[in-house]
């Protein structure tokens, strides 16, 4: 499992806090949505991400990564 912070979300969603972020997991296997994620953060660009904060992984701790939209 992968996992990234949230910069700034326009709504505070229920995940696991770690770092002081609150923490999106990707899912082993997803290497398209890891490749945006690392691409995005070493070009210094945002990607928009959609999480459904009802859906934990794993053990009911991190929201998971539902959605990538490149800005």
């Amino acid at each position: 499992m992968v996992w990234f912070g949230l910069v700034s979300p326009d709504k505070i969603p229920s995940c696991h806090k770690y770092g002081g972020q609150l923490a999106i997991s990707v899912p082993k296997g997803n290497e398209t949505a890891i490749s945006i994620i690392l691409a995005a953060k070493m070009s210094g660009k945002e990607v928009l991400v959609t999480i459904d904060d009802s859906v934990k992984f794993p053990h009911g701790e991190y929201c998971r990564l539902e959605y990538i939209t490149i800005k």
